[in-house]
């Protein structure tokens, strides 16, 4: 059908509104902008990547008195869990780490080359890009190949499902099921980028170049639109 228009206007701050269920480690909206920052439970500690400083890994308080590296590490993906800070390692080949909120206890999580880290319920999900870029998981019962698809963006829209954009079918979106380990096709459209709000909320733009949201359901033809913002490009 015709494409209608958007107006979003935008504005950056934080309020402390949105927070993260316990168990999972940092928001889909943060991670689907590569997990640049998170902020904890009490709302007193943001940890971020520094790009002022390499890219390290910064803990600063909310308030901004204190503000330090606790890993010279370049990072992305940032998940935080208990006192644990879990985060993609660009300085050793984009592989899973984690260490502790005060700088201690470095180690590494896994081999992998990955990215799209999420952590969600305490298990830790992404994109293995030594093993066809298929989405993997590693819980209690180790590490395993969760979906065979070949994925260029994964993010969490609950706790019970994944979204990734499927490149062995033209970069379409699908939705995976965790409860019973099965797959769906939510949109025909190849995706371009990808950020869920929720289940009900799961917004793409696709190679066309409009804005589509979805309810998580598969809808035949969708109805793009045009974003105007207020964001200078």
């Amino acid at each position: 059908g015709d494409s209608g228009t958007i107006d979003v206007p935008v504005s950056l701050h934080y309020d402390g509104s949105q927070q993260i269920p316990i168990g999972n480690g940092n928001s889909s909206v943060n991670l689907a902008n590569t997990g640049f920052s998170v902020v904890d439970s009490d709302n007193e500690w943001m940890y971020y990547v520094n790009t002022a400083d390499k890219n390290k890994l910064y803990k600063k308080s909310v308030s901004g008195a204190d503000n330090s590296p606790i890993s010279d590490d370049q990072v992305g993906y940032i998940n935080l869990l208990g006192d644990w800070v879990y985060y993609i390692n660009y300085t050793d080949d984009s592989k899973i780490y984690k260490v502790r909120t005060d700088g201690t206890q470095k180690q590494k999580v896994a081999d992998d080359m990955a990215s799209c880290l999420n952590i969600l319920s305490g298990k830790i999900y992404y994109i293995n890009h030594s093993d066809r870029a298929r989405i993997y998981v590693i819980d209690s019962q180790g590490r395993r190949q969760l979906c065979s698809d070949s994925a260029s963006m994964l993010s969490a829209g609950s706790n019970n499902s994944l979204y990734y954009v499927n490149t062995l079918d033209d970069n379409k979106l699908y939705k995976y099921f965790l409860i019973n380990s099965t797959k769906s096709i939510v949109s025909d459209v190849p995706v371009q980028f990808l950020n869920v709000l929720g289940d009900s909320s799961v917004l793409y733009t696709g190679k066309d170049g409009l804005l589509y949201v979805s309810s998580g359901s598969y809808y035949s033809n969708p109805n793009g639109a045009t974003v105007v913002t207020n964001v200078p490009t």
